[in-house]
Order: structure tokens, then C-alpha cells, then sequence
């Protein structure tokens, strides 16, 4: 990633280990945008690809066996394999190909996902994919005070999780309880930020950032900008469609998009072009004047 692109990195707390895991947190956020935006393109994988890996007898196979095909199959060491297994592999490369997904990450996580599903997996559930890293011991929190993770929560949360944690002790203590709740949620406050654990979240922080990590964006606060990305990159919706539905500026999903394109390692559609979409009677210019229009009728 770029140096730019670090400030933008996406994580499930307030830190990410490292520009990998960020990146298989950001490629996993977008494959769930496409379950929650296009459904239809996972349930596609139940048809031709499914029925090529039950063909190819795969479905009895161990995780390790099946783990040792798929190594095979992703270093071109075809001769090594059933024929059908190989034809079970190009119709994924088929399927990422005809929905602008094609990078290696992606063909891996529809593999997985097939074999899931004959392993009795229900649904369209997709096999998202891990990322292991190696932490250094976090330092020990005050006594009473449950371990702080910000690979996992946000400062904020957590602070927050404590001060609830407080106000369920002060209400099941006989004389605490009978404080009047405001009482009791200032000091449930002064406790929770007090030095001592402002301090001891400083310290668990810089152990991440010795550690390799830095800080990171939330990854839910992006799914707009996710759903924008699905919209453009697997349904080839142009800009200017996405911002008229939206009622933002096509600049600012093109910025969204590009944004989370690079933070997936995706390249931009090839099809992508400046202005309408083939078969559209609107131009690129339509959505401000359309906007231009709406603001006159005020």
C-alpha cells in the first residue's frame, strides 16, 4: 500500500497488525458486500462450479487433501491432477472473470467456499479468509479491569464496555445502589477514564504499534463506500448512475471506489469509461443537471 493509502486502512478495532491484514480484512468486507448487494453472483457458484466439484469427486476428499489441490491447482501444476479437477478450477477463473473479481485472493475464497457447502455448510454462507499474525504480550490491565484488544475494538468501545461493566457493579452493591443513577454513571466515568487505564490502553497501543500495526479506520463505517464498489466493479453501474441514486457528486463515489479498489489489490474494471454506459441515453453530465433541475423546483 501506499503511503497515502495508510491512514485509510480498515480494521475490526482500532488497529490492524499490518498492511496484509489489513488488506484480507478490507477484501473480506467487500465480499460480504457482494453477499449483501449482489446475491445473485454468489448463488452462482452453486451451478456450474458446484456440480465440476462434486464431478470431480472432491467433496470426499480431507481438508489437507483438498488444501494440497488447490496448492496444485493455484501453481499451475495441472499434469498432477484429475482433468476434472482442473475443469472445476477454470470455471471459477470464469466466474471472477465474468464479475471483474479476478485476482488469485478471490478465486481461493470461491474455492473454499464450494468445498464448505459440501461439507453441509447451509446458505450461501462464503469462506472468508484469515490472516494469522503474531502479537507480543499485551501489558496487563489494572486489577478488575477486563484485557484491552485494539486489534479487535476500538478505544471508544472499550471504554465503553467498562463503564457498563461499572454501572452493573454499583447496582448489585447494597449501598451503591442506592445512589441515584446519575451519581453513579459520573463515577462509573471518573473511574473508567482515569489515568491508571487511559495509560494502560496507551501502553497495550504502542505494543501493537512496536508490533508492526497501526492505527486503522472501522470497517463498517465503509459500507456505503463497499456498496458503491460492489455496485461499479461487479454490477458495472457507472459513476453517475451510483451518485444519482445516492444524491452525492459521481467525484465522491469515484473517490470511494478507487479508495477501496486499492485497498483490495483490484484493478478497475477494464470496461470502465469515462461517461455513459453503453446502451444509456444519459450522459455523463446528467446527474448535474438532473441535480441542477431539483434544486430549481425547491
Amino acid at each position: 500500500m501506499t503511503r497515502g493509502n495508510k491512514a485509510r486502512r480498515l480494521g475490526y478495532g482500532g488497529f490492524v497488525a499490518s498492511d496484509r491484514h489489513a488488506q484480507t480484512i478490507a477484501r473480506n468486507a467487500f465480499l460480504q458486500a457482494i453477499q449483501d448487494h449482489a446475491p445473485d453472483v454468489v448463488e452462482e457458484l452453486h451451478g456450474d462450479p458446484q456440480q465440476l466439484f462434486f464431478a470431480a469427486q472432491l467433496d470426499h476428499k480431507s481438508f489437507f487433501a483438498i488444501y494440497e489441490v488447490w496448492e496444485r491447482l493455484a501453481c499451475g501444476a495441472h499434469k498432477l491432477l484429475d482433468r476434472r479437477a482442473v475443469t472445476f478450477y477454470n470455471s471459477l477463473l470464469t466466474w471472477t472473470e465474468k464479475h471483474n473479481i479476478t485476482i488469485s485472493w478471490f478465486v481461493e475464497r470461491a474455492f473454499f467456499t464450494v468445498h464448505s457447502w459440501s461439507g453441509g455448510q447451509t446458505g450461501q454462507a462464503i469462506n472468508y479468509g484469515g490472516d494469522s499474525y503474531v502479537a507480543s504480550p499485551y501489558p496487563q490491565p489494572p486489577s478488575g479491569v477486563e484485557l484491552y484488544d485494539p486489534i479487535w475494538q476500538t478505544r471508544e468501545d472499550y471504554l465503553n464496555a467498562l463503564i457498563a461493566d461499572a454501572m452493573r457493579r454499583m447496582k448489585s452493591d447494597p449501598l451503591l445502589s442506592l445512589a441515584h443513577e446519575t451519581r453513579r454513571r459520573g463515577l462509573a466515568n471518573s473511574i473508567t477514564l482515569s489515568k491508571p487505564i487511559i495509560d494502560y490502553c496507551k501502553a497495550v497501543e504502542r505494543r501493537v504499534e512496536l508490533d508492526g500495526g497501526s492505527k486503522a479506520h472501522f470497517v463498517l463505517d465503509y459500507r456505503k463506500h463497499l456498496k458503491w464498489t460492489v455496485q461499479f466493479q461487479v454490477l458495472r453501474k457507472t459513476f453517475s448512475e451510483i451518485a444519482r441514486a445516492e444524491n452525492v457528486a459521481p467525484s465522491t463515489v469515484k473517490r470511494a471506489v478507487e479508495s477501496i479498489l486499492n485497498l483490495i489489490g483490484l484493478p478497475k474494471r477494464h470496461d470502465a469509461k469515462p461517461g455513459r454506459r453503453v446502451g444509456s441515453r444519459e450522459s455523463s453530465n446528467s446527474w448535474r443537471r438532473s441535480t441542477n433541475r431539483a434544486q430549481l423546483l425547491r
